[in-house]
């Protein structure tokens, strides 16, 4: 549903007065989990990784949940699901086939959101570990 411009404009003159909060709190949460540094490989033409931009620290990341079947025919049998994603805040230069190592582990970046008003989502599925 479109809005009418003048109605869209006041809601992002609003929202535009919320970033300092939302900034704010997102610091806090970045705090709270102590997410590692990331640094970005990227291929270049020939193939090999290089360093992609500077390192930065996401605000957070989660892992999926190793999920245990609990009842039915398949009970007691885990399903791993081997990814999570990152919250970034500002957004990065993030592409689809980066890799980074989280916890000694090479990760390869599988899709990047579009970047909302709050934050990006960058996913991704560990390669190894």
């Amino acid at each position: 549903m479109l809005l009418p411009p003048e109605i869209a404009a006041e809601m992002d003159a609003e929202f535009d007065a919320l970033a300092p909060d939302i900034d704010e709190g997102l610091g806090v949460l970045q705090v709270w989990e102590d997410p590692p540094s990331i640094q970005l490989r990227r291929r270049d033409t020939n193939g090999n990784f290089a360093n992609a931009g500077t390192p930065f620290t996401p605000v957070k990341i989660r892992l999926a949940d190793r999920l245990e079947q609990t009842s039915g025919a398949n009970t007691g049998m885990v399903t791993v699901i081997n990814g999570g994603e990152l919250w970034l805040r500002p957004a990065r230069d993030v592409r689809r086939d980066d890799r980074f190592a989280l916890n000694g582990v090479t990760c390869e970046v599988t899709r990047v959101d579009p970047t909302t008003r709050i934050k990006q989502v960058v996913q991704f599925r560990r390669l190894g570990g």
